[in-house]
């Protein structure tokens, strides 16, 4: 899960935006969501549900353009997935009996899926209204920048939100992201258990 949502971050940030990136994009993030789903054992017909989700969403992606606007319908499926995975893994968390090294891979996993989900979101909003206060033609790959600036509480300032929406989800992000380090991974890494080695043989 931690090496898919880094190759999808960097797939963002380093790939060109166009039907390809988007539509490699898509079907990482349902693998990711079939994966999660698959460890904390849902019913099959969410697995199914899960797929004929991606299938639209991966289909949308490689037939629209980047200017067209019904790319925000991709990008909210995508913001979708990123919540279902992100909440599938914290079940899976949480069902954990120990803190294991792959329990805190799966934690932050999550911090990084909180950073995608926004950027996601955020250009979803910007779809429909001026999401910062310069005005400019805005990318996924701008969202992204922002979001994780915003998620680890930088704020270079180079990007500034505009309006109660945006300023709203900002501020959850920012709050979000930090509750989340200090408290959750917080927790995990000083219970982690490490694997006793096995004994000599004799």
């Amino acid at each position: 899960m931690l090496v898919l949502t880094l190759i999808i971050f960097v797939l963002q940030e380093a790939a060109p935006n166009n039907p390809l990136t988007r539509g490699v994009t898509i079907g990482l993030l349902g693998a990711m969501l079939l994966i999660a789903l698959r460890a904390v054992r849902m019913p099959v017909w969410v697995l199914l549900a899960t797929l004929l989700l991606n299938a639209v969403a991966l289909t949308l992606s490689l037939a629209l353009s980047s200017e067209d606007q019904p790319l925000l319908i991709p990008r909210f499926i995508g913001a979708v997935l990123l919540a279902l995975v992100a909440f599938a893994v914290v079940l899976r968390i949480l069902r954990q009996p120990t803190v294991t090294v792959e329990t805190i891979y799966g934690a932050l996993s999550v911090y990084l899926l909180i950073g995608l989900f926004f950027a996601f979101t955020d250009s979803v909003v910007g779809s429909f209204t001026p999401f910062f206060v310069a005005a400019g033609n805005y990318t996924l790959k701008d969202y992204l920048y922002f979001s994780f600036v915003t998620l680890t509480t930088l704020g270079f300032g180079d990007l500034v939100p505009k309006g109660d929406l945006s300023r709203t989800l900002v501020m959850i992000e920012a709050m979000l992201g930090q509750v989340y380090l200090v408290t959750v991974v917080a927790l995990l890494v000083s219970n982690y258990t490490r694997r006793s080695p096995l004994p000599p043989s004799e």
